[in-house]
C-alpha cells in the first residue's frame, strides 16, 4: 500500500484556478496506479467538498505529481466558488490498494479571476532602440479586485 503524501502545495495561478502539487510517494513495493485529490473550500470543514477528475488536469500527474484545477466563470467542474479559499489533499493508489489521505494543506489559497482583456494601447512611439507603449489604467472591475502586478507585453 502506498504511504501518506508528506507535504500539499497550493499555488495560486493567474489563470483563474489552483495549481495542487506533492512529493514523490513510497509505493510500498507496487507501483503507483493513480493519485486522487480531493478539495474543500471552507477552512472549518473537516471534510472534502469534491474530488478532482484527474483526466481534467492536464500532464501526466503520475510523473509530475501535481495538478492545474480550472474554474470556469461561476464554479469549477466540481464547485469551486470564485473567491473561495480552497484546500486540497492527495492520496496514491496501486495494485494493494489505496493510501492514507494526506493532510489538508494548511495554507489556503484564493480562487481569482484573472483581468480583462486590455484595449488597445493608447499610442506607440518609436525613437531610435526603443519603443513607448501607453495604456489606460485598468479598473477595479477589469481586473476583478485584484491588483496588477505586472504586465505582459508581446508584439
Amino acid at each position: 500500500m502506498p504511504a501518506r503524501p508528506t507535504v500539499v502545495d497550493l499555488q495560486e495561478n493567474e489563470q483563474c484556478g489552483v495549481s495542487i502539487s506533492w512529493p514523490e510517494v513510497s509505493s510500498g513495493g507496487s507501483p503507483i496506479t493513480n493519485y486522487y485529490i480531493a478539495i474543500k473550500t471552507n477552512p472549518e470543514n473537516t471534510d472534502e467538498e469534491g474530488n478532482v477528475n484527474m483526466s481534467e488536469c492536464g500532464g501526466d500527474v503520475l510523473a509530475d505529481r501535481k495538478c492545474f484545477i480550472k474554474c470556469t466563470t461561476l464554479k469549477s467542474d466540481f464547485g469551486l466558488d470564485i473567491d473561495a479559499v480552497i484546500e486540497g489533499k492527495v492520496r496514491a493508489k496501486n495494485a494493494v490498494g489505496f493510501g492514507p489521505w494526506s493532510y489538508f494543506s494548511n495554507d489556503g489559497k484564493v480562487v481569482t479571476l484573472p483581468p480583462n482583456k486590455m484595449t488597445k494601447p493608447r499610442s506607440i512611439s518609436k525613437t531610435g532602440d526603443s519603443i513607448t507603449i501607453t495604456w489606460a489604467e485598468l479598473s477595479e472591475a477589469e481586473t476583478n479586485g485584484i491588483d496588477v502586478s505586472s504586465y505582459k507585453i508581446g508584439y
